[in-house]
């Protein structure tokens, strides 16, 4: 993992070297406090006051009242994230306290820096920054020090691969991350062994391989290193012939090292490390871009592009995720290629695949507004730049028109946000366009009438077009419809409040909210204005902190209110054969007790009678 310039534990006087329970949870404070994309000298402040507080240990920190926790947050100028962070932070403590006890009894059932990765990032509210910042010193101390799981595993089974008289080399884009000191996501090997021969070794076992457009000449094994399973992708040299749009159709025959890198997209990932020799072998002077940070295609790029047109965006997403550039040759054939209308023959899972990797990184405000830029999103997402040029009210929105609004909220998303979340930010207004209303009187404003319905029902479209999950595309969907009614949560009645806060979603639309108000400059007032989150955060952490039974009233668990019981005491009564009259007034006497907490029966008798009569429901004649 890189380092941290900036926070160490010797300069918040933090002594991890004596191992003790009160350092560890000083240096688990620090990290999560500056895990925040907030100024280092306000993280800094803030950990001091919290300290100051006496807020010392797991403990205290899961107990303070989370009212006490914003003032302190406050104080230390910690105000853009204070509601979120001190809802995170007894959220984190608690957990903590629950499943491990302390900091220490994680650590040792930690064993080694990738379980504790792993489990830190378990925590709802721990991100890869805070993990990083934390692992960063404590694992050179508690833990022996060794090289990654994945990258291990690799050179175990290029070693196999070897000892049977085979060439292997690691390829692409692992070789990339390691020369320029990130930690690679996987490890791909390369080799001249075929597909019959890597299933002969007896060291391998078959696991399936599910990207079938890719499938041929690619052998997906299982192994056993270090005691632990290992799965790994092992390509065979290959050549493309024939290569069409989206290498679907594309045939392929077994070849050398050499054919098998020109064949790739980039440069900078057509590196192959050896690891018998530890040298590097480049054929498309990968190095030197690498050196100067160019995006550059393998031989022509329009022929690249024209093999594979998704080359496009991932051109603007390693450029943008790796702080790039682009060479001058892949600028002119980006331009060319989108005029052809290429882009439009992307396959849509893949379109759709890719466009998230963009929206979830946080170069993501940079990468859509280069998307733009290229005419490559009016092809692809033309519902989002239907906002260019449409104008708001300057009154709530003096950052610009729709399309600066949407970028700004991507840019105030946390920096790892969900896919739902992302999406969600990016399609929240796309209502805005067609619902425009010019003012009508002389102190009226530009209205967008219902465009949080409106933008809803394009999502549900454009959702579905790009083939999103049943899931993903609810929740999306239900974020942009209700991004305007959470400012009225702590308005709403009980029952009401209890559907929005007890949705899957309603985390992720708490975080769109934020970056939706960030995202709106008024006129006259300071660009970063804090936003009044206070009422709302104060009831997601008491929703939170309840037990189930409070968070989610049940008419029939708690009084034991259900259709039986309509139909045992009114059937005689009322002609219930109309099931529909039945749910609509078991749902009325669910919100009635969400409400107002009545428990006596006899006083939900009164009320189906009274409701069954407002139905107009048939008395039954004895």
């Amino acid at each position: 993992m890189k380092p941290n310039p900036i926070i160490d534990p010797q300069t918040l006087s933090i002594d991890l070297g004596s191992k003790t329970e009160a350092q560890l949870f000083r240096w688990f404070l620090a990290s999560l406090l500056f895990g925040k994309p907030i100024q280092q000298t306000i993280a800094r402040r803030a950990y001091h006051t919290l300290i100051a507080a006496d807020i010392t240990s797991i403990d205290k920190l899961a107990k303070i009242d989370w009212d006490t926790l914003v003032r302190l947050l406050d104080q230390a100028h910690y105000v853009r994230y204070d509601f979120s962070t001190a809802t995170k932070l007894i959220q984190i403590a608690t957990q903590l306290k629950t499943k491990y006890g302390s900091l220490s009894q994680l650590l040792q059932y930690a064993c080694n820096t990738h379980k504790l990765e792993a489990q830190l990032l378990a925590f709802n509210g721990i991100g890869p920054t805070t993990t990083r910042i934390f692992m960063q010193s404590i694992g050179p101390l508690w833990f022996e020090q060794t090289a990654p799981h994945d990258y291990e595993s690799a050179i175990h089974a290029a070693a196999i691969l070897r000892r049977h008289k085979f060439t292997a080399y690691i390829i692409g884009g692992a070789v990339r991350d390691l020369w320029l000191g990130t930690p690679p996501k996987d490890f791909d090997l390369v080799t001249d062994a075929t597909p019959k021969h890597i299933m002969g070794l007896r060291e391998f076992t078959h696991a399936q391989y599910h990207d079938t457009s890719q499938a041929y000449g690619v052998t997906r094994v299982q192994f056993v290193h270090k005691g632990n399973p290992s799965t790994l992708e092992i390509a065979t040299f290959r050549k493309d012939i024939d290569a069409h749009h989206g290498r679907r159709a594309t045939k392929i025959t077994f070849a050398s090292l050499e054919d098998d890198v020109l064949r790739r997209d980039f440069t900078i990932n057509a590196l192959a490390y050896d690891p018998a020799t530890g040298f590097v072998i480049d054929y498309v002077n990968g190095i030197n871009d690498l050196e100067h940070r160019l995006i550059r295609f393998i031989g022509n790029p329009i022929i690249r592009i024209h093999e594979d047109p998704l080359r496009l965006m991932r051109a603007v997403r390693f450029k943008n995720q790796l702080g790039f550039d682009y060479h001058p040759d892949t600028v002119k054939a980006i331009q060319t290629a989108v005029s052809t209308g290429v882009i439009e023959t992307i396959a849509i899972d893949r379109l759709r695949d890719e466009l998230t990797r963009l929206l979830i990184h946080p170069s993501r405000h940079k990468a859509f507004r280069e998307l733009d830029t290229y005419g490559i999103l009016a092809r692809v997402l033309p519902e989002v730049t239907a906002g260019k040029g449409v104008r708001q009210p300057p009154q709530l929105h003096a950052e610009g028109d729709v399309w600066q609004h949407e970028l700004l909220t991507l840019h105030n998303l946390p920096p790892h946000p969900s896919t739902q979340l992302a999406w969600a930010a990016l399609l929240h207004d796309i209502g805005k366009a067609p619902t425009k209303r010019e003012p009508r009187q002389k102190h009226d404003r530009i209205r967008f009438d219902r465009h949080y319905a409106v933008g809803a029902e394009l999502a549900t479209t454009l959702l579905r077009r790009l083939r999103f999950s049943t899931r993903d595309t609810r929740n999306i969907v239900w974020m942009i419809y209700h991004h305007l009614s959470i400012d009225d949560l702590p308005n709403m009645r009980p029952s009401h409040q209890q559907h929005m806060l007890g949705h899957p979603a309603f985390q992720d639309l708490l975080e769109l909210h934020r970056a939706d108000a960030a995202a709106s400059w008024r006129s006259g007032e300071t660009r970063h204005r804090k936003p009044a989150f206070r009422a709302i955060e104060r009831l997601w952490h008491h929703y939170q902190t309840s037990t189930p039974e409070i968070r989610q009233p049940s008419l029939k668990r708690d009084i034991g209110i259900d259709g039986n019981w309509l139909l045992t005491r009114f059937a005689h009564e009322f002609d219930l054969t109309n099931r529909s009259v039945i749910g609509t007034v078991l749902r009325a006497l669910d919100n009635w007790y969400r409400d107002e907490g009545v428990t006596d029966e006899q006083a939900y008798i009164e009320r189906t009678r009274q409701l069954l009569i407002q139905h107009d429901t048939p008395k039954l004649v004895i």
